[in-house]
């Protein structure tokens, strides 16, 4: 099973605690505007009790976004950017690094999109050393499957084997599952993958 982490990385979606974060920060920085609704709010204290925190406990969090206790429509929205792109900035340096390269992972290729959602979701497996191609996983399921490469009994048969196998040699690289997808798809063979939803 892919760690988290690389589910984030590979959908381009925040974690839900650092996103709900993110948007509480964003609220209250919008309350700074006199027109707000909730203008009221940067005026209460914090309350008694710390058991469930409020909206005013992220004041320090945006404290040097906030000028002055009135902000302009044009503040409010940069400041909200500017918690955006930090925010973001922030969990991705906390991320773990992908286990297949060791580092963290690269953006990928664009044109991964135009492949059937089952070869994307294949690489994305292979991308994360977690994949049912790769003997190395499947022994960890089974004990009776072999660690071992089906052509030239190399092993461990794990994401980086699929391109250095001697059995089936290729220019690509692992790195490639990142920037040439389409290219990694024909090479092993996952482009012919239909969508189960085109199949039924």
């Amino acid at each position: 099973m892919a760690n988290q982490d690389h589910l984030h990385v590979e959908t381009n979606i925040l974690p839900v605690a650092e996103h709900n974060d993110m948007l509480t920060q964003q609220h209250l920085l919008a309350c700074h505007s006199s027109s707000h609704p909730c203008n009221r709010l940067i005026n209460e204290p914090l309350p008694p009790r710390n058991l469930r925190k409020s909206v005013i406990h992220c004041k320090p969090k945006i404290a040097d976004l906030v000028p002055c206790s009135t902000l302009t429509p044009e503040q409010v929205k940069i400041g909200i950017k500017a918690i955006h792109s930090r925010t973001v900035e922030d969990t991705m340096q906390r991320y773990q690094v992908n286990r297949v390269l060791q580092t963290a992972p690269p953006p990928i290729a664009p044109e991964e999109a135009e492949l059937p959602r089952r070869a994307r979701s294949s690489l994305a497996q292979l991308r994360s050393g977690w994949s049912k191609l790769l003997n190395h996983y499947m022994n960890r399921l089974d004990t009776s499957i072999a660690d071992e490469c089906p052509l030239c009994r190399g092993s461990p048969h794990d994401t980086a084997h699929l391109f250095n196998c001697p059995g089936r040699p290729t220019t690509l690289t692992v790195q490639d599952l990142w920037h040439q997808p389409k290219a990694v798809a024909a090479f092993l063979r996952l482009e012919g993958e239909e969508d189960e939803e085109m199949t039924t």
